[in-house]
């Protein structure tokens, strides 16, 4: 179980900061990409 949370938060965390990366550079295209990322990572 403790690996598999780890496998979860990892990806999360890179989401997270790239999210903050994307927002910066305005750019749509990669924010919905980075959206579709992030729903596959927690579904």
């Amino acid at each position: 179980m403790d690996q598999v949370e780890k496998v979860k938060k990892g990806p999360h965390t890179h989401f997270m900061v790239a999210s903050t990366s994307v927002e910066k550079m305005e750019d749509g295209n990669l924010l919905e990409n980075l959206a579709l990322g992030i729903r596959l990572v927690n579904s």
